[in-house]
């Protein structure tokens, strides 16, 4: 029994279709698109409901290639790898290019300190960051 060449591409098209267009749409997400940067704060949300009131979770963009992109969770430090054509059909918000991003840092000092050293380390730290512009 011979198996014409034909019907074995065709069958295997059918089998790989969806798999090579989300690939293509993920090599175009991040080559035409560029939504994020390695270093950038992104939020992911599914593009087909509406965002939470609460927000949506914060992820640093770590790692980027052709077919995917390896993100950090900012309150527990977990890694997650998403695929490129995946993230093509989501929401993605870019807080890092966001104008204005503001940055707020709590500190709890012993009520022992005195303000003057408080105040220095205010200081420090705003010198710090005005040094480091991004």
């Amino acid at each position: 029994v011979q198996f014409p060449t034909t019907q074995f591409i065709l069958s295997f098209s059918f089998c790989f279709g969806s798999a090579a267009s989300k690939m293509f749409e993920g090599i175009l997400l991040i080559l035409v698109q560029k939504p994020y940067d390695i270093g950038d704060r992104i939020h992911i949300s599914n593009s087909q409901s509406d965002t939470s009131a609460n927000g949506s979770a914060t992820w640093f963009v770590e790692a980027i290639n052709l077919f995917s992109t390896t993100v950090r969770y900012a309150a527990t430090n977990e890694v997650a790898t998403h695929s490129n054509g995946s993230l093509a059909q989501s929401r993605i918000i870019n807080a890092a290019r966001s104008p204005k991003a503001q940055v707020y840092v709590y500190m709890k000092f012993a009520s022992d300190v005195p303000y003057d050293r408080v105040m220095l380390f205010k200081s420090v730290i705003e010198a710090f960051v005005k040094d480091r512009p991004r």
